[in-house]
């Protein structure tokens, strides 16, 4: 007697984790890609977890359908906003529908699509365009029901609606408790504690010691950032993050004026752009002052201020010679690289590029050698990178429209502009055929068909509303085709201006400094790789 081999159920994590031999082989198998999501406040400010998400996918795709489980994948996506139009997994999703891996898609709630109305809709159009179906398990969806897709797009711009007023009901209340003197949202302040009760930022005793050792180290002592490190490690003093000591820890610290006895709550405002975000920093007119202990008169941290940077004067000659000032960073660790690196040979000094992670001065606590470099490996001679950067550049403004359209269609793809123009000849197709229901919908009250006036005036208002969505998305979408030709337009005078660029790159007469801002106006970064 032979046992039936139990497939266990599919659990995708990463994007193109599964290669092509693996994806033919599920094609026949797989029925339906069950789509969970969650950002990072999602849980706490929603209820929702991917496990119950998965659990009650699944059970709606067993009871509905009668799926069994291994013929569900599910495709997990951690960490995401609903804003965003380019998350991996969703992308992943539409890659598998096209390649005929699955004919349904199952998201517990619209808002679990998106929280965004027209890239609701937009990934809603997609779905349908490659001839598969959309079912959410909190949300009946009939896509040729007009009362149905009403529903549909109000629940976006519900959900719309909800992020954007918890986020501003969020920073508003943040905001009047730190009017108000109460800490709200701080970073780990060494030296501090934060008291829950009060909501108020309080003195750590023991801490506030190692503060003012620290002062005193710089100010009587002349103790270094570096060797303060390794005087606290080696006295076994706990550091504030972890058992190392950095000597960025300690600056970082004595360059901190909270200790003056004012920390600023807003220096920086977190915004969404393309559902990522982004630290913006503020005015110092628009930080709020809470007043917490001082450990140190202003004239004090003046002085300590004044000391470090009497360190950065006399560290070492500036190097000035070098081409990717600014721009190169380490292609095994992502640290900034650097030049001062040199060495001796036969035919004179040697600079080198080198990783600031392998420099990057730390000690373990409780002992006084240096821990362990952050990154390891070869550095990278100065005249041989800065010899392929320049010849890299030639070849590129000898022909640079390939480059030049390449990233102009980063702003605005020509791909992209061709889904807007159909996604809005389909708008402009749905308008009509919404506005010639309504002519209809007078007539069969003509008619005596649609018997009362109030039974016309509800299908008259829910198509209405209907015609009002569509409208402000094709207004959205006339938007976003004016920016992407304008882009396009942009195209042929930058072409213009790289070409008068190209004569520079002969003159012997530029200087270094020259040469790196001319690098400067094409380059945003050099990757250097083992």
């Amino acid at each position: 007697m032979q046992t039936r081999k139990v497939v266990p159920m599919i659990i995708i994590r990463e994007a193109y984790q599964l290669h092509t031999e693996q994806l033919n082989a599920l094609i026949e198998q797989i029925k339906a890609l069950v789509y969970v999501r969650v950002s990072t406040d999602d849980q706490a400010k929603y209820g929702y977890s991917l496990e119950s998400q998965i659990e009650r996918c699944v059970r709606y795709a067993e009871s509905k359908h009668h799926y069994s489980r291994e013929q569900l994948m599910i495709l997990v996506e951690a960490g995401e906003h609903g804003d965003n139009p380019d998350r991996p997994l969703i992308n992943y999703l539409l890659y598998l529908l096209e390649r005929g891996i699955g004919s349904k898609a199952i998201f517990l709630h619209p808002d679990r699509m998106s929280r965004y109305l027209h890239l609701q809709i937009e990934l809603s159009s997609k779905i349908w365009d490659l001839g598969c179906d959309i079912e959410f398990v909190e949300f009946d969806l009939d896509k040729n029901n007009p009362e149905s897709m009403l529903m549909f797009n109000v629940q976006g711009s519900i959900a719309q609606y909800n992020k954007a007023k918890i986020l501003a009901n969020t920073k508003r209340g943040r905001r009047t408790k730190a009017l108000k003197g109460e800490a709200v949202g701080m970073r780990r302040l060494y030296g501090y504690s934060f008291d829950t009760e009060e909501d108020r930022i309080v003195e750590n005793p023991e801490e506030r010691r190692i503060y003012m050792m620290m002062v005193d180290m710089v100010l009587n002592k002349g103790y270094s950032c570096s060797r303060i490190a390794r005087e606290l490690s080696s006295r076994g003093i706990a550091a504030p993050n972890g058992s190392v000591w950095y000597q960025a820890t300690v600056s970082r610290i004595l360059k901190n004026e909270s200790y003056t006895g004012t920390y600023y709550y807003g220096k920086t405002e977190v915004v969404q752009q393309q559902g990522k975000p982004r630290s913006v920093r503020k005015s110092r007119e628009e930080w709020i002052a809470i007043p917490i202990p001082a450990y140190i008169e202003r004239a004090t941290y003046e002085q300590i201020q004044h000391r470090l940077k009497s360190w950065r004067k006399t560290g070492g000659r500036p190097s000035e010679d070098y081409l990717l000032r600014g721009l190169a960073r380490c292609g095994r660790c992502g640290a900034a690289v650097t030049s001062g690196v040199t060495t001796k040979t036969a035919g004179g000094r040697v600079k080198y590029y080198t990783c600031t992670g392998k420099t990057k001065k730390g000690y373990k606590v409780g002992a006084a050698d240096p821990a362990r470099p952050v990154c390891r490996g070869r550095n990278w001679r100065v005249d041989r990178v800065d010899a392929i950067v320049w010849q890299r550049l030639s070849v590129l403004l000898a022909k640079p429209e390939p480059y030049v359209i390449k990233y102009i269609e980063g702003l605005s793809s020509h791909h992209k502009l061709q889904e807007l123009q159909l996604r809005k000849a389909e708008l402009q197709r749905t308008i009509t055929d919404r506005a010639g229901a309504r002519s209809k919908y007078v007539d069969l009250y003509a008619y005596g068909i649609i018997r009362t006036k109030e039974e016309l005036q509800t299908k008259l208002e829910s198509l209405d509303e209907q015609l009002k969505i569509l409208r402000k998305d094709m207004q959205f979408i006339d938007e976003m085709l004016q920016h992407a030709c304008e882009n396009f337009n942009y195209a042929d005078r930058v072409i213009k201006y790289v070409r008068q660029l190209k004569d520079l790159l002969s003159s012997s007469s530029l200087s270094m400094a020259d040469k790196r801002a001319f690098i400067g106006l094409l380059i945003d970064q050099a990757v250097l790789h083992e």
